[in-house]
């Protein structure tokens, strides 16, 4: 299929229990760093728009992770991601 997925799942402080979960697709296939950047920039907006605050983000790409904590400029399509998500944080 020529689409990109991503899913989101917010689970509990406490004993990490389940709590909601997320899917959302786009119709193109985007590269490995930009489908990890778009979920972790997904994941801020939605839990900005249900009002949750003081929320622990976790991602498994220490690419996306390193890039969101490095505050270097960067004009890729990662880059543009990268920075919107620094806005909602």
């Amino acid at each position: 299929m020529n689409r990109t997925w991503i899913d989101i799942c917010i689970r509990d402080d406490d004993d990490g229990a389940f709590v909601l979960a997320k899917t959302i697709t786009f119709e193109v296939v985007h590269s490995v760093h930009v489908g990890e950047a778009l979920g972790l920039y997904h994941a801020m907006e939605w839990l900005s728009d249900m009002q949750l605050h003081n929320v622990d983000f976790e991602t498994d790409s220490k690419t996306t992770h390193d890039a969101f904590h490095a505050h270097k400029d960067d004009v890729s399509e990662f880059g543009r991601i990268i920075l919107a998500c620094r806005s909602l944080f």
